[in-house]
């Protein structure tokens, strides 16, 4: 699936600015941009809602974060009534082991999938191409 947009939602700096080297590198035209909670991420999609702004929006989400953590984003998340739902995709970025968070991720209907840190180029790849 090709994104217009991907929102990584993760508050470890280093995390953040391998992904932006990794896009900058591989995927130069790609619009992205990085939050540091999950209340950020929301209030991004909702400048998104009220710009109308179109296409498909690829979130990776961190579970792990302080002021709002993945959990929280995804039950507000859930709550807010927006018409570009229809076109985002949600995947967990995680380095979790823990059984019953990914047995959680796994049951929650708002994600799609669950991608282990450190995000490799041929993830990537997977995810954009």
């Amino acid at each position: 699936m090709s994104f217009s947009k991907i929102i990584l939602i993760d508050d470890d700096d280093i995390v953040s600015y391998s992904f932006k080297r990794l896009l900058k590198g591989f995927f130069p035209q790609q619009q992205f941009t990085t939050c540091k909670h999950g209340g950020e991420g929301l209030d991004y999609l909702n400048n998104l809602e009220r710009e109308k702004s179109n296409g498909e929006i690829l979130i990776l989400l961190d579970l792990n974060m302080p002021l709002m953590d993945g959990w929280s984003f995804l039950k507000k998340y859930r709550e807010q009534a927006l018409t570009i739902k229809k076109n985002i995709t949600i995947y967990v970025f995680s380095s979790t082991i823990d059984r019953n968070e990914i047995k959680a991720i796994q049951e929650n209907p708002l994600i799609s999938g669950i991608i282990t840190k450190p995000l490799t180029l041929d993830e990537l790849n997977e995810l954009i191409l």
